[in-house]
């Protein structure tokens, strides 16, 4: 519970890092690892992906250590975009998206997002998610990448 935040707090604030090594536990890893579609694909990993990309070093055996801990591990590394990606606005406003697309994983980006743009209806909302997105309304967020976030942000962000 307080990789994530620590992870979020280093690349938020501390972002001016050529690169964080860190070990984890081997199902963070794979979560922070994951692409758009796989199982462990979430909030964390879109998030992450808005200033950095992540890519798993090497496995840790519980074995490794003493006492012996319940969980294997795995060593990552996260390296922020030398050049930022996205401006500051778009990554606040993609997040806010993000958060709202993984609230309820097994609705619809168009069903997850109503809540937040109550203004429009859920045929408005899908017509923009499939202009901007190229994707049929009926998506769901563990489909998007961080940039599709972007995207959406950008055609939504005069209705937030």
């Amino acid at each position: 519970y307080i990789t994530t935040p620590i992870i979020m707090k280093l690349l938020e604030e501390y972002g001016k890092f050529a690169f964080i090594t860190v070990m984890v536990q081997k199902e963070v890893a794979q979560r922070l690892c994951s692409k758009p579609s796989d199982d462990n694909y979430g909030a964390i990993t879109a998030q992450i992906n808005l200033y950095a990309s992540v890519k798993r070093l090497f496995s840790v055996p519980s074995g490794c250590f003493f006492p012996r801990p319940k969980v294997d591990s795995a060593v990552i590394r996260i390296e922020p975009y030398k050049v930022p990606r996205f401006t500051k606005e778009q990554t606040n406003g993609a997040s806010k998206l993000i958060k709202a697309s993984f609230s309820q994983r097994r609705k619809t980006l168009v069903n997850s997002l109503s809540g937040i743009f109550a203004d429009m209806t859920k045929t408005e909302l899908g017509d923009i998610v499939s202009e901007t997105l190229g994707m049929g309304a009926d998506v769901r967020g563990e489909k998007l990448e961080a940039r599709d976030f972007v995207k959406l942000y950008e055609a939504l962000k005069d209705r937030m």
